[in-house]
């Protein structure tokens, strides 16, 4: 469990199928998901998109690795 430390941007750098990103986003925090996997990335979308949080996850195909040059500035 995520200690609530009064954050609104999460970012999820092994996102896989969504799980604990369409959580946190359910809860209204802003997700940063990212998913190397070409499988779990297809899964994911579909499962963000049938979450309905699509508007608090924005899901990238890349590498945690690549974090620093994925993420917005």
């Amino acid at each position: 469990m995520l200690k609530d430390h009064g954050a609104k941007t999460v970012v999820d750098a092994t996102f896989g199928e969504g799980g604990h990103g369409i959580s946190l986003a359910g809860d209204g925090m802003r997700v940063y998901g990212l998913e190397w996997d070409e499988e779990m990335y297809s899964n994911a979308q579909k499962n963000v998109t049938e979450s309905k949080t699509t508007k608090n996850v924005t899901l990238v195909h890349a590498n945690f690795a690549d974090l620093l040059e994925v993420l917005p500035s």
